[in-house]
């Protein structure tokens, strides 16, 4: 019997080795994660001391505004004239910019945006983003809308399997990205040149709301130049379409203030949380493999001892203590998955029960067996 014992344990240690080489559980980390990113965004976000103020492009704005959006470029320059007053520190135009010109068809008319946009770079950092075609390439520019190559950068999102936006590494779904996304390119004009890669941080700040864009006209054209001020000055500023027509992005919490129980948003909303993630306390990394593997073969030892009441409430409180743990790890920046770990505690606690019930079934059927004899 040592022997089998011996054995059984080298299986549990086996199963375990499996479940993390091919990330098994990878599914019951997500879930269990999204939960966690639920607690720390309702019951701990953290205050930033610079959020970032979106300005949205809402149903309101695309009834008042009836041109195409590809001719939108007077309003387009009427805002870029709102922010050369308000002064943030940073602005990000996360819409559809001309690819081409259409000077052949209405002469000058492109040359006020593209004239403004020169006036608002004198003072304030511009970053333009680069929308990704059907076919999976980048959109260009009009030459001249960049002022560099520097300035234009992509809003690609990459999507874990279950299609819910929660890290940001670039390289998980195009080639030689790194530092070339809108979110870092943002990041860097306000001190953050490297970022990295990890989890975005969803305990970061508040539910994100956005200053329709309208109102930002409204504002600049009635002369209200205090209230512009008081919206964005010294902050970083992000435009983007936050409109239903445009498509939303599966988040693993509902971000929106405007939708407070949505877990789709626009994607302008999410490179602002990517932003607050980079510019506050940072992307959370994922705690290093060899404690995950630890922990996984830590949990294979639920082999040991026989099958009782006090081991199945040992496996039942597992989960909570292991849980409420890393939720505070998650809090510190640092991401634990215990998907594997449960799942190997899980198998190693059955197959025990199993070897234990057949050891019994076996021992009751020799007993039976010595009794018939007399």
């Amino acid at each position: 019997r040592h022997f089998q014992l011996s054995l059984g344990m080298v299986l549990c240690l086996l199963a375990a080795l499996l479940l993390w080489s091919m990330q098994g559980g990878d599914g019951l980390s997500r879930k269990i994660l999204d939960r966690q990113f639920s607690v720390l965004h309702e019951h701990a976000a953290r205050p930033l001391s610079r959020d970032v103020v979106v300005v949205g492009i809402d149903e309101a704005s695309l009834r008042k505004f009836r041109e195409p959006f590809a001719l939108w470029h007077p309003h387009l320059e009427r805002f870029l004239r709102a922010m050369v007053v308000a002064e943030p520190v940073v602005v990000g135009l996360d819409v559809e910019l001309p690819e081409h010109s259409y000077q052949s068809l209405l002469p000058g008319y492109e040359d006020g945006l593209i004239q403004t946009l020169r006036e608002l770079r004198v003072h304030t950092p511009v970053v333009l983003a680069r929308k990704p075609n059907p076919d999976g390439s980048l959109r260009t520019l009009l030459a001249a809308m960049a002022a560099s190559d520097e300035e234009a950068a992509s809003v690609v999102l990459c999507l874990d399997p279950d299609g819910v936006v929660r890290r940001f590494d670039p390289n998980r779904c195009t080639v030689n990205a790194q530092g070339t996304t809108f979110a870092e390119r943002i990041a860097a004009r306000l001190g953050v040149a490297h970022p990295g890669t990890g989890l975005v941080d969803f305990g970061a700040g508040e539910k994100l709301d956005f200053i329709p864009f309208d109102s930002v006209l409204e504002w600049h054209a009635r002369g209200e130049m205090a209230r512009l001020r008081a919206a964005f000055s010294g902050k970083p500023v992000l435009l983007g379409v936050v409109s239903a027509r445009e498509a939303m992005v599966n988040v693993p919490v509902p971000l929106a203030v405007r939708a407070p129980m949505a877990r789709q948003v626009p994607e302008v909303l999410v490179q602002a949380q990517i932003l607050r993630s980079m510019t506050g306390a940072g992307l959370v990394r994922e705690a290093p493999a060899w404690v995950a593997l630890i922990m996984v073969f830590a949990a294979a030892l639920f082999w040991i001892g026989r099958s009782g009441w006090v081991k199945l409430l040992a496996l039942a409180a597992m989960p909570l203590v292991l849980g409420l743990g890393s939720t505070w790890l998650l809090g510190q920046g640092v991401y634990l998955p215990l998907g594997a770990v449960l799942l190997s505690a899980l198998f190693a606690f059955l197959v025990r029960l199993g070897y234990d019930a057949v050891q019994q079934m076996r021992d009751r059927s020799n007993l039976r067996a010595l009794f018939d004899s007399y």
